[in-house]
């Protein structure tokens, strides 16, 4: 009797352990009302807007993947063609790091780069499933292999944070894990944030597109699905702690659509390992006040494309539409300090300064 009362103790710790955990967590899914939208003057607009041209002379970008503005130097990742092309602010090519390839310093699709505040340039290889270092002139420094969990052995690393204790963040393009935490050698730790739908082996299956950010202030963690819309922050030791979105019709139609558009192919197709990466918003974006951005996705150029505007506890506040933008979409946006810097659908870059609302 007495081992059974004990069980039922510890039972009854971890049901209420596991409402405590459950209950701590913020949860603001499909907001409807952004509480500062009839607020004109509290809105964020950009101004200053100017069109960053590199010489073709110099340098022919074809798949423009990211983009960083560090201290006086532009970044700008072609992953079709495997190297980071580095300009000046006035779009003077200066030098390119890596190069296509499988050898020391080489480049396989590259999906993602950082920059860490001491300058050290790391670029995540999703095929390879490693990490190539580079210092910020484009000297090869090492290799990282990442050496991933047998049961997510078909992944391929595709978005990298580093924290101050150089260890990585890991994000996948397709995988039952969203977040893992790696150590500086490549050596799984942790995961930190798992997939809710099933991955089918074989079968067809919808990407994650997870984007991962820190937030400037806190130092959390920001995860972003850009088919589903929501957001996710952890803290520091990886707890989630709000989970939020906003509610869009054209949104929830068109996830409708392509969940209905793929059980049919699910029936009439044969199985096999299949990606199918829906992207129905751009990638998102914080600013020095963790202001959270992100653009709904549209099909056709004579539609609006609205921008989202969240507080840094996940508060849905507003959304607007960029005057300067009507017919152009944009499908990636990035901030690093003053400068916010907009990528269009047709790999064109856009620098502008941000500002409040008159």
């Amino acid at each position: 009797m007495r081992i059974k009362k004990g069980k039922r103790i510890i039972f009854c710790f971890f049901y209420l352990f596991s409402c405590f955990l459950l209950f701590s967590q913020e949860i603001k899914i499909n907001q409807k009302e952004g509480i500062l939208q009839e607020k004109i003057r509290d809105h964020i607009t950009f101004h200053k807007f100017k069109k960053f041209q590199p010489d073709l002379s110099q340098a022919v970008i074809s798949r423009l993947t990211k983009v960083i503005i560090h201290r006086d130097r532009v970044f700008i990742l072609d992953k079709r063609q495997a190297r980071i092309f580095v300009f000046d602010k006035r779009a003077n090519y200066l030098y390119s790091i890596g190069r296509p390839g499988q050898g020391p310093g080489d480049l396989e699709y590259p999906d993602d780069f950082i920059i860490s505040e001491e300058g050290t340039l790391f670029v995540v290889n999703s095929m390879a499933k490693r990490i190539e270092v580079f210092s910020i002139k484009g000297d090869f420094q090492r290799r990282i292999e990442l050496v991933l969990p047998e049961e997510i052995f078909y992944s391929n690393p595709s978005c990298l944070l580093i924290n101050s204790n150089k260890q990585f963040f890991i994000a996948y393009s397709l995988s039952s894990h969203l977040i893992d935490l790696y150590d500086y050698q490549g050596n799984y730790i942790r995961n930190l944030l798992k997939r809710e739908e099933p991955i089918l082996i074989p079968g067809q299956n919808l990407g994650n597109s997870s984007q991962i950010l820190f937030f400037n202030k806190s130092n959390k963690i920001l995860h972003f699905n850009h088919f589903s819309g929501i957001f996710t922050i952890l803290s520091k030791k990886g707890e989630v702690e709000t989970v939020f979105s906003a509610f869009d019709k054209a949104h929830a139609r068109d996830v409708t659509r392509i969940k209905r558009s793929l059980e049919e192919k699910r029936r009439t197709k044969k199985p096999g390992i299949r990606i199918s990466d829906y992207q129905i918003w751009s990638n998102c974006w914080i600013d020095k006040n963790d202001i959270i951005y992100v653009f709904l996705m549209f099909k056709n150029k004579d539609e609006s494309q609205q921008m989202f505007v969240f507080s840094p506890e996940g508060t849905f506040l507003y959304r607007i539409t960029i005057p300067y933008f009507k017919g152009i979409r944009i499908d990636k946006a990035f901030c690093y300090g003053d400068d916010s810097v907009f990528i269009s659908r047709d790999h064109e870059i856009f620098i502008a300064k941000k500002r409040r609302a008159k």
